[in-house]
């Protein structure tokens, strides 16, 4: 049987929902961090300082709701704010070391997920999921995907220099928020039974 591109992406989505399961959901919510929230750090925490301008243009939202968006983790503390030494009109965003702990604290929670996840394979399979993950994490890193695809774009980042050492979780993409409302408030959480959505 010849597996094509679609096959395994199709086996990539079906296998999503078993590995988030529970876990990550449980993780902010008892963090009061928003769906959206946290796709603004992991966007910052792909690239390190990012103006807010093209933090908007990445994540398909209109400035305002950026700036509520961004407003909300300055004062939680995760993010920080200041003007560009180079040109005093742009406003950079970066991770605060809160900031960088939330993120380190999330990828060691996925990383646990996927140990758990793993263990079925033997050493020959392990090997070939590594290598194959690793290709597509380079990929990932040199490519930006097209920009009508609703997804994280890749931009003229600040490089950061932490991605040379190949973190566990490298995020590359993101999910649009329905759920989220026009200043940025709504948590991501489920609500009197009924899943956002």
């Amino acid at each position: 049987m010849k597996i094509t591109p679609r096959d395994a992406s199709l086996a990539v989505a079906q296998l999503m929902p078993h590995i988030i399961r529970g876990i990550q959901l449980d993780f902010f919510v008892k963090r009061g961090v928003t769906q959206s929230q946290f796709l603004v750090l992991a966007a910052i925490r792909a690239d390190g300082e990012c103006p807010m301008g093209t933090l908007a243009r990445n994540l398909h939202i209109r400035m305002p709701t950026a700036t509520g968006i961004v407003d909300r983790l300055v004062h939680a503390r995760l993010l920080g704010r200041h003007a560009d030494p180079g040109d005093r009109r742009q406003v950079m965003v970066r991770l605060t070391d809160k900031g960088a702990r939330f993120i380190r604290d999330f990828e060691s929670l996925v990383r646990a997920r996927w140990e758990e996840v793993l263990k079925p394979l033997d050493p020959h399979e392990l090997t070939a999921f590594f290598n194959v993950m690793t290709k597509l994490r380079q990929q990932l890193q040199h490519e930006a995907p097209p920009a009508e695809s609703g997804v994280l774009l890749r931009a003229p980042l600040r490089r950061n220099p932490e991605r040379a050492h190949g973190h566990p979780f490298d995020f590359r993409s993101g999910w649009p928020s329905r759920a989220e409302s026009r200043d940025g408030q709504r948590p991501w959480r489920e609500s009197k039974g009924q899943a956002d959505r």
